[in-house]
């Protein structure tokens, strides 16, 4: 026996609407699953590429020579005394404690005696 009548007409129109919309989810969620597989499937060959671009890693980058980069010259003696110089006003001022203007005067008074 079958209900005939606007309620079983709206209870068929449910089952119709649901079972339409659940069909579309599954599709939906076939196509995400594939969407997420090929990105992963992309990821990997791409991370690998970039970790063999860099061979030797942040540690070792020091001893790699860059193209066209020259090498590091050591100091001149002017420089060092220069260095040495700053080393001994710096030491002075910390000596009297001074701060702020009165170092930065001392300083600078310091640095032109020599």
């Amino acid at each position: 026996m079958t209900a005939i009548g606007p309620a079983a007409s709206q209870r068929n129109e449910r089952q119709r609407i649901f079972f339409f919309q659940s069909k579309h989810l599954a599709a939906y969620n076939q196509m995400v699953d594939r969407e997420m597989m090929v990105k992963t499937l992309l990821a990997f060959p791409l991370a690998a590429l970039l970790l063999s671009a860099f061979p030797y890693g942040v540690q070792g980058a020091e001893s790699v020579a860059v193209a066209g980069a020259r090498p590091a010259r050591p100091p001149s003696p002017a420089q060092l005394a220069a260095r040495e110089r700053m080393r001994d006003c710096a030491a002075t001022a910390r000596g009297q404690q001074l701060a702020g203007d009165p170092r930065k005067a001392f300083m600078k008074t310091c640095l032109a005696k020599r």
